[in-house]
């Protein structure tokens, strides 16, 4: 569980479980990986049956490790900082990321804005893929109608 008193980024916990199966049970760490990416609307057979055998590919101590620094880098001090629009996708029914700590990444950025997908995990891209789709479209649209993309080009 998440500590409501701080904005923490990532569930610790669910994470260290997560590590610790790497060096005892790699597939159930996959299982465990599939699940923990869906929100309140399980993964389908056929969806387990689609993502295991692309995360047994992964090297374990690889996977750990970009586990490990993707929950622990912290970065929130540089984010007022940020000058390009940023879309912060929340899965609102995520089981690894803090929802308090993903919020604050898109209240913190100037240009930051937040979209919360209710009932999606950490995979809300492949739970509402339509939803998604239009969102990162309006986005993108409001960018150039505003000018944000030819000052990105600019620094090029």
């Amino acid at each position: 569980k998440c500590d409501p008193r701080a904005p923490d980024l990532s569930n610790m916990a669910f994470v260290a479980d997560l590590d610790a199966q790497l060096h005892t049970d790699f597939d159930s760490l996959a299982d465990g990986i599939i699940s923990g990416g869906f929100g309140e609307i399980p993964p389908t057979d056929k969806e387990r049956d689609f993502f295991k055998p692309q995360i047994l590919k992964c090297d374990p101590r690889a996977l750990g490790a970009i586990m490990y620094h993707h929950a622990n880098l912290d970065f929130r001090d540089l984010l007022p900082f940020v000058k390009c629009p940023v879309l912060n996708f929340i899965g609102g029914a995520t089981k690894c990321h803090c929802i308090p700590g993903i919020e604050y990444i898109g209240n913190i950025c100037p240009l930051g804005r937040n979209v919360t997908f209710e009932k999606a995990g950490h995979w809300l891209y492949w739970e509402e893929p339509k939803r998604f789709n239009a969102e990162l479209l309006e986005f993108v649209k409001q960018c150039v109608a505003r000018g944000h993309a030819s000052q990105s080009e600019s620094r090029n």
